[in-house]
């Protein structure tokens, strides 16, 4: 697994369609089991370290173990897609939750 630290993230909007609605349910399971994840949004953003846009799950709430979370939550993605595609993830600091809210609704919110 990658990891890029940055602050520099560009929310671009929501990613979805009939197949990320599918992908993001089987996480729902995944997420409400965590405690302290109090939502999460499949967006696409982009860095101003590279160029183009990805797509990124953003995580809001204070993970206790984010690598493992990440791991878990990747290997989901791996075994949805059956590919070698990647998926960011990104832990969302306070600034970002509210830029994030900007121009995306969470497709999992605890309750």
């Amino acid at each position: 697994m990658d990891s890029l630290r940055t602050n520099r993230v560009l929310f671009l909007g929501e990613q979805d369609g009939l197949v990320e609605r599918e992908f993001k349910g089987r996480l729902q399971n995944n997420l409400s089991a965590m405690s302290t994840v109090l939502a999460a949004f499949l967006t696409r953003v982009s860095y101003v370290e590279t160029p183009g846009s990805n797509v990124a799950l953003c995580i809001q709430g204070a993970v206790d173990d984010p690598e493992a979370l990440a791991l878990s939550l990747a290997e989901e993605f791996r075994k949805f897609f059956h590919s070698t595609e990647k998926l960011d993830i990104i832990f969302l600091s306070a600034v970002q939750v509210e830029e994030i809210r900007s121009v995306a609704k969470p497709f999992y919110e605890a309750s």
